[in-house]
């Protein structure tokens, strides 16, 4: 089984991947879009977790993005949206249990924030 990390071409994107890829190096690296990220996790098996960092949803994708998400958690894969900049609905995600919403003004702070990786950690290392 694999790790997934799902960003989209953006900077604030390309930095949360570097964060999360500082966690999980061995992971996968998948781009995507608001327009696409329902096909690609509808593509994702045997996987043990998935990271996506900061991609939007576009309505069109959302049914595909919980029949997905939840045949995911089925197979035991965690699964963490990560939205530091309040682009996305919050209940939405809750429904499908996916979030990681800290009022953190960037995706890449949102993953920088869970995964430990602050201003205060960088000096212990």
């Amino acid at each position: 089984m694999k790790n997934v990390v799902i960003a989209y071409l953006g900077l604030d994107g390309a930095c949360a991947v570097a964060m999360a890829l500082q966690q999980q190096p061995e992971a996968t690296l998948l781009l995507s879009s608001a327009r696409r990220i329902g096909e690609t996790l509808d593509t994702l098996r045997n996987v043990r977790s998935v990271q996506i960092c900061g991609v939007g949803v576009d309505a069109s994708q959302w049914e595909l993005v919980r029949s997905a998400a939840e045949r995911l958690r089925r197979q035991h894969t965690e699964v963490l949206w990560h939205c530091g900049r309040g682009y996305l609905e919050e209940s939405d995600f809750l429904n499908v249990g996916l979030c990681n919403f800290p009022d953190t003004g960037s995706n890449t702070a949102a993953v920088a924030e869970l995964n430990g990786n602050t201003p205060d950690s960088w000096s212990k290392s």
